[in-house]
């Protein structure tokens, strides 16, 4: 999979090292915005362009990228946002997916859109059976879109993540399987 054209200028493309620096970017421009549900951006930012760098690396390059596969979200040629299948459990058939949008791309339906893509690709083309979700207690708009996307809640992982500071923050724990999927 390397681009997928969606509609209304959207597209998925594979990841690759030189989207690092608009990547990190975003995340710079973006830090208030996604540094609520998403435990990295300090880091991120205070460490500079290197910790980018490392993980466009470890996402795309073997050993570890057979477990892994994030995708650029492009809205008319511009980043958006990543989305992504994580912990990939070839055996089992199951997946976890994570995604992050940039603030001036919000309520637009991209995220919606592109999981809707990625999940059906993960069910069709990889015979995944199984994809979770983890979404920080409170990320109402994440919660909608794996409402609209069909997943049940099957629970709440207590301090699921530790944030900057030291904190930690509860996860619901939403899972989809292939044949309740109706995308």
């Amino acid at each position: 999979m390397s681009s997928i054209a969606l509609d209304g200028g959207l597209a998925l493309r594979q990841l690759k090292a030189s989207d690092a620096p608009a990547i990190f970017q975003a995340i710079c421009e973006d830090r208030a915005h996604l540094a609520r549900w998403l435990p990295f951006v300090d880091a991120t930012v205070r460490e500079g362009i290197s910790v980018t760098e490392a993980y466009v690396a470890s996402v795309t390059e073997p050993p570890g990228c057979e477990t892994k596969l994030v995708l650029a979200i492009l809205q008319d040629g511009a980043f958006a946002g990543l989305i992504g299948l994580f912990g990939v459990d070839w055996d089992n058939g199951k997946a976890e997916m994570g995604y992050w949008l940039r603030e001036r791309f919000l309520k637009k339906g991209i995220v919606t859109r592109s999981a809707r893509c990625l999940i059906g690709r993960a069910f069709r083309n990889l015979g995944l059976n199984r994809i979770s979700l983890r979404i920080a207690v409170g990320n109402s708009e994440s919660r909608k879109v794996a409402e609209r996307l069909g997943f049940t809640l099957e629970g709440v992982e207590r301090d699921a993540e530790r944030f900057p500071g030291g904190h930690f923050v509860d996860a619901e724990v939403f899972g989809l399987l292939e044949r309740e999927w109706r995308g």
